[in-house]
């Protein structure tokens, strides 16, 4: 069985392959040191639009329960718990980014590494990694392929080609990776429970349920494990045993030290937006004024494109908190999404004033300029965001592509 449990997200295992990866160069042993704070870096940033906000400091290390599986979710999104000091995204409009170039260093690093080191596994894995989040699949096969030839007992070389086709498309190669990743490693919770989401896509849902099973009997606390199995019995018709499943993860829930509200996050941040939906309804059923929880799920809304329930969340989360910054700024976001330019001006401005060096909102506020034709305002937020830390090239393409759909006016 693996020796730790892994988000199966490509930046997410990318962090943790710098973290051992050693290069050999001219006989010196060079730890990537630079390169392991990029992954952690790119493993926080997954080009977002929405700032939900924790109420404690995360690790972005460690993986909690409820978490798994993040890969082969049914609703994978770009959505990422985020704190105030982490520039997570341009948000308007869901102007989502990656860090295309900070991947392609990614994989050139680790390919210096294979050249250094033909066998390195772990250099096949981070590299194929890389370019899953660049979209490169077939590459990503290509090296996860050589992994196989170098060590076939490895069941993480097979998850992460299960990633790369997922990306391509082919679900029954992934169902057939996972498959080898449990014979390598029947133990192996994630391998069973993502095998199941991919059944649930292929409408097999007897057999994400065999799968299902045994992730829960080799884990009974694993909340995500009962949610997808209920999740399966609608499929099958059965709504009164999916049911059974919601409430068994409620109570297991319950029971646990992590609250409702924190659950929600993670279940945010690994993109299993209805099942934030779940938990953050649990947590405003046991504290009704909490502004927080009204702000995250109005992110989870968000992100499934239900854009009013987004903002009727945003208007209870200001209505307890007239003071709550991402409020308002999450709030601009969907306005500006709705076109609503002067609602998501006033929002943005909002939030500005209570927390005057919010990058985003700089951002955000330049490209409302560009739609209302304040090209001048527009250049001062722009200039403003960049400095506190908004990539350049993103904002000016999203404000070039705004221009560029504005009437051309002249004679013929």
């Amino acid at each position: 069985m693996p020796t730790s449990r892994t988000l199966l997200q490509s930046p997410a295992l990318i962090a943790r392959l710098f973290a051992t990866v050693r290069v050999k160069s001219q006989g010196k042993l060079l730890i990537l040191g630079a390169a392991f704070s990029l992954g952690l870096a790119l493993a926080a940033c997954g080009g977002i639009s929405d700032a939900p906000e924790a109420r404690s400091s995360d690790n972005p290390g460690s993986v909690s329960q409820g978490q798994r599986g993040a890969g082969a979710e049914d609703s994978r999104v770009s959505t990422t718990d985020t704190s105030e000091n982490q520039a997570a995204g341009l948000a308007p409009g869901s102007l989502d980014y990656g860090p295309a170039q900070e991947f392609d260093q990614v994989a050139r690093i680790f390919g210096e590494a294979i050249e250094v080191d033909p066998y390195d596994t772990s250099a096949y894995h981070g590299r194929a990694a890389a370019y899953v989040s660049l979209g490169r699949f077939r590459s990503a096969i290509v090296d996860l392929d050589q992994a196989v030839r170098l060590d076939a007992a490895n069941p993480d070389t097979y998850t992460i080609r299960a990633e790369a086709y997922e990306g391509l498309g082919e679900w029954r190669a992934a169902v057939d990776d996972y498959g080898r990743a449990i014979q390598t490693s029947p133990g192996y919770v994630d391998a069973h429970f993502n095998r199941a989401i991919f059944y649930l896509r292929l409408e097999l849902p007897l057999l994400a349920i065999q799968d299902l099973d045994e992730a829960i009997r080799l884990d009974p606390g694993f909340i995500n494990g009962y949610l997808k199995r209920g999740s399966a019995y609608e499929q099958l018709g059965r709504f009164q045993r999916a049911a059974e499943e919601y409430e068994s993860a409620a109570r297991i829930g319950s029971d646990s030290e992590e609250s409702y509200y924190d659950r929600g996050l993670a279940y945010i941040s690994s993109g299993q937006i209805p099942e934030a939906i779940i938990s953050l309804n649990l947590a405003i059923r046991d504290n009704p004024s909490d502004p927080r929880a009204y702000n995250n799920r109005g992110v989870a809304f968000k992100a499934l494109g239900q854009f009013q329930k987004a903002l009727d969340d945003y208007d209870a989360a200001i209505a307890f908190d007239p003071t709550y910054t991402r409020a308002f700024y999450n709030r601009g976001n969907v306005q500006y999404q709705l076109e609503n330019f002067n609602a998501a001006l006033q929002d943005f401005d909002q939030a500005l004033l209570l927390e005057p060096r919010l990058a985003l909102a700089y951002a955000g506020r330049a490209l409302v300029f560009t739609q209302l034709g304040q090209d001048t305002h527009a250049l001062l937020d722009t200039e403003m965001a960049v400095a506190l830390g908004v990539p350049r090239i993103a904002l000016d393409a999203a404000i070039e592509s705004i221009k560029s759909k504005r009437p051309a006016f002249g004679l013929s």
